[in-house]
């Protein structure tokens, strides 16, 4: 149909997919193609593109949007509450996730990282490579429905700890709507004035952790704070789909459209 609009997760590994992969016909087919990503990934995708490929005549059908997150059904961390040193990580930890760098970038003292994972095959991996330091407890999978697995994170952990450079994992949206800190990579896509980068040097991601450990707790108040209304303002379903709606009705009538989104939105 010359109306169909087609809504997908867009990241990093999209480009690997081969030229001839069946999803390129139905995005050229389509009126445009919602891809929720950062910006990095979509300025990535226009400056990366292999020229001549189906993939570089898409760019012409993709509209970034922000992964959404319904921040209401998570409970967040009280403003004066006693501040943990824990960090949380919830992913299956495949190898796209760097769980060997968020391993390495742990300092040994300090601090605990509490992983989330149903992943015990590569938990044995990464144990028998000497990466599960003493300060490392593994949870198992995370359920955010379970009032006791969210009671847990609140007391014990006061930031999110993600190194990998998927779009906008929802974890990190979800964390950053329980009052976590992130502590991730610019590939991240997430896109906040309160979010602390890391680097991809192990040595590097130490001494900042310990720097984010050791900031005020006014300082951690106002970024836990900010980032609770970044999530609920810029990755609201709401705000979303109503972007999405306008977007279409544009398109239909044949007006030009922002098609790499404001900076956070």
């Amino acid at each position: 149909h010359p109306n169909t609009f087609i809504v997908f997760p867009w990241g990093p590994s999209s480009l690997t997919n081969r030229d001839d992969d069946p999803f390129v016909p139905l995005i050229l087919a389509s009126r445009a193609l919602f891809g929720m990503a950062g910006l990095v990934h979509y300025d990535d995708f226009l400056a990366n593109a292999p020229p001549g490929s189906r993939w570089r005549k898409a760019q012409d059908h993709l509209v970034r949007i922000n992964m959404g997150c319904d921040a209401s059904l998570l409970p967040c961390r009280k403003p004066d509450a006693p501040r943990p040193t824990g960090l949380l990580h919830v992913s299956s930890l495949r190898r796209y996730k760097k769980p060997e760098l968020m391993l390495e970038s742990l300092p040994a003292e300090g601090c605990d990282l509490y992983i989330g994972t149903k992943r015990m095959d590569i938990i044995a991996e990464l144990a028998a490579k000497g990466l599960m330091k003493r300060n490392v407890h593994v949870l198992g999978a995370i359920d955010n429905a379970d009032p006791g697995a969210n009671r847990f994170i609140l007391e014990k952990c006061a930031y999110y700890l993600h190194t990998s450079g998927e779009a906008q994992a929802t974890t990190i949206l979800e964390n950053c709507a329980r009052g976590l800190v992130p502590l991730l990579t610019p590939r991240s896509g997430f896109s906040s004035p309160d979010v602390i980068f890391l680097t991809e040097n192990p040595e590097e991601n130490q001494e900042i952790i310990r720097g984010a450990l050791a900031m005020s707790d006014e300082e951690y108040a106002a970024r836990s704070r900010n980032l609770r209304q970044h999530v609920r303002q810029y990755h609201s379903w709401d705000r979303i789909c109503q972007y999405m709606y306008v977007t279409i009705r544009a398109l239909m009538a044949g007006q030009d459209v922002d098609r790499r989104g404001e900076e956070y939105s």
